[in-house]
């Protein structure tokens, strides 16, 4: 526990740090005792735990390893910073990039489906405490509208009332130091269709493997669950594990609901375990198609570039899925604006799916993908 919150508050202090906010030193002084507290740990488990006998068992190096050996080493690196002499505040609304000091930022979409809190982090560039308002528009909850901001984080807590049942795009005003912040309020209400049906979000459906809406089976194979399998819920894999369906659409078949704003061309990506394939020669595939269109056939192993070992002098493909713990797949479909079905088939035995992510354009990078989408 020690070691995994010393990464986290030197990550914290360092992009704290690189908006010069007061909290960085904060968190700088949390790493620094945290480092002392695991030097005390190794030296009483060498010399003091059960009178000695296990001295010298634990003075290899356990953190921040930059390569597969402990050449390299260090501990998590941080600084002290210099402070303004006087206040600024700083404003971070959730899922944004950094922080503001005026002008506008704003908040993930809230869907009268899927009830969200968000959160608003306010900080200190400066030395000086200093106090803050927020004045919000009707049907936009805040959990605090004042107090003061020293050196720490304060966290606000932004919800829609639940008497809201009309779309909308509304205001939240923050002021203190001197300085005015608007978080633009995107609301969306609820829409009709079908029980199971994901709604899109922020521009994207996402959407659990295991959340699919009907299952067809095909001559005996069928779709399993593999519960707490995957990198965020389970995973979906068909069984028997013997056959690959090379006549793409006659196979194993899994549909998804999912409801979109506007028609037009949607890119799916489909995440996988990072499995190779048993045959030698094929690569993992599946199929995808969107209501009654084409059938897209899909790959999550790149013939052209991919080489299970890696190296330096090899692309990346094998390794980045061997760090990312996935593989994934990218199609292109045409859909029609609302309600929409997705069925994914099996093609190469062994493809085990964790996640499907629909998206327009701009898909920020995460380790785990975006959050699931609301689900009528």
């Amino acid at each position: 526990m020690n070691l995994q919150l010393m990464s986290l508050h030197a990550a914290l202090s360092n992009w704290y740090a690189g908006f010069e906010l007061s909290a960085a030193n904060t968190y700088d002084a949390l790493v620094k005792e945290e480092i002392e507290r695991d030097q005390k740990l190794t030296d009483y488990y060498n010399k003091e735990m059960a009178g000695g006998k296990w001295d010298g068992m634990m003075l290899s190096p356990h953190a921040c390893f930059v390569t597969w050996n402990d050449e390299g080493w260090h501990y998590p690196q941080t600084e002290a910073i210099c402070i303004n002499t006087k206040s600024r505040m700083m404003v971070h609304a959730e899922n944004e990039e950094g922080f503001v000091s005026e002008g506008t930022t704003a908040l993930p979409e809230f869907t009268e489906i899927g009830g969200e809190t968000y959160e608003i982090d306010l900080a200190n560039a400066g030395a000086v405490s200093y106090d803050f308002a927020v004045l919000e528009e009707e049907g936009i909850c805040v959990s605090c509208k004042e107090g003061t901001v020293a050196s720490d984080i304060v966290t606000l807590q932004v919800s829609i009332g639940r008497k809201e049942h009309e779309s909308f795009e509304r205001t939240l005003t923050i002021t203190g130091a001197g300085q005015k912040v608007n978080v633009t309020v995107r609301f969306t209400a609820a829409v009709d269709a079908p029980e199971g049906t994901f709604i899109e979000r922020d521009g994207v459906v996402s959407i659990e493997a295991g959340h699919f809406a009907e299952k067809e089976n095909f001559e005996g194979y069928e779709f399993e669950e593999l519960k707490e399998y995957g990198k965020t819920l389970s995973s979906m894999k068909v069984y028997p594990s013997d056959r690959n369906f090379d006549e793409i659409g006659k196979a194993p078949c899994l549909t998804y609901r999912v409801y979109v704003k506007e028609a037009g061309v949607y890119m799916l990506k489909s995440i996988t375990a990072p499995t190779n394939n048993l045959e030698d020669g094929r690569t993992m595939r599946y199929a995808v198609q969107v209501n009654d269109g084409e059938i897209k056939v899909g790959d999550t192993i790149p013939k052209e570039n991919y080489n299970i070992g890696g190296g330096p002098w090899e692309k990346k493909s094998w390794s980045m899925g061997v760090l990312n713990n996935s593989h994934y797949g990218i199609t292109g479909h045409d859909l029609k604006a609302g309600y929409n079905e997705i069925h994914v088939y099996g093609v190469d035995a062994g493809l085990v799916l964790q996640k499907l992510v629909l998206y327009r354009s701009g898909l920020p990078e995460s380790y785990l993908g975006p959050q699931e989408s609301p689900q009528a």
